[in-house]
């Protein structure tokens, strides 16, 4: 028997280091049986395999595109693992709702909002748009 949260855990750092791994490769990366990881990401995360994927590809590819915001799409589906542009756009349609494009410019706002909250002096009180 496995503890599940501990499987959970292991589960995790293999998705963030490769969040293309399909359930079939990881079960065969990590020696336990799929059942036993679907179990461990329904305790842990309270979803399917599947979806913790999805959401683990999704907080990849933002991070990678807010990171390298000189890489061309392409670039970013490649290191991901996709085998090609088309079927990276479709994962991120099919997840954020949105085209690569738009979610490397909602990355960017992000970032750049976080930038512009950490240089504000404490004493200013930070506006959000219809605030004002």
């Amino acid at each position: 028997m496995y503890d599940l949260h501990d499987l959970f855990s292991r589960i995790s750092q293999k998705l963030c280091l490769s969040p293309q791994l399909s359930l079939e490769e990881l079960s065969f990366d990590i020696q336990i049986e799929r059942h036993t990881i679907e179990r461990a990401v329904k305790a842990g995360a309270g979803t399917t395999f599947r979806d913790f994927r999805k959401r683990s590809m999704l907080n990849a590819a933002q991070k990678m595109l807010r990171e390298n915001p000189h890489w061309s799409l392409k670039e970013v589906a490649y290191a991901l693992g996709y085998g090609s542009l088309s079927a990276f756009s479709r994962s991120i349609k099919c997840a954020a709702g949105c085209s690569p494009s738009a979610l490397r410019g909602q990355s960017a706002a992000k970032a750049l909002d976080s930038k512009e909250a950490l240089i504000q002096p404490i004493s200013t009180p930070i506006l959000k748009s219809g605030d004002d």
